[in-house]
């Protein structure tokens, strides 16, 4: 009775994994279409990212303050944890999309605040 527990448990925290790089390579991919390989090292510059998500959603932005850049990463977090905690793979599948559509949104905002190029 033990080994299948074992494999049960290796299944769960093994399908969490996969979805858990899954949307951390997507967040990346997203940062480097903003900032390029070459500046991608620069920290401060992460840090902002999700504040052109906030830019694009206000549509009244005019600096990038310090709420706007949490807002943006409880955001970002909330649905990275809701898409890989959940056991409904229609839910996931939802969740992935949606973070996807707000890190298209959020490159958007970078280059219309000049964050990165």
């Amino acid at each position: 009775m033990q080994p299948q527990v074992n494999r049960v448990k290796s299944k769960f925290f093994g399908e969490r994994l996969k979805r858990l790089c899954l949307f951390v390579v997507t967040f990346i991919l997203a940062a480097l279409s903003v900032f390029g390989i070459e500046s991608f090292s620069v920290y401060p510059f992460i840090i902002i990212f999700p504040t052109g998500l906030i830019a694009v959603l206000a549509q009244d932005f005019s600096d990038t303050s310090d709420g706007s850049t949490i807002l943006g990463w409880l955001i970002y977090l909330s649905i990275s944890l809701l898409g890989i905690l959940t056991n409904n793979r229609r839910f996931f599948v939802f969740m992935y999309i949606a973070f996807v559509i707000l890190l298209i949104t959020n490159v958007v905002g970078c280059k219309n605040i000049k964050i990165g190029f």
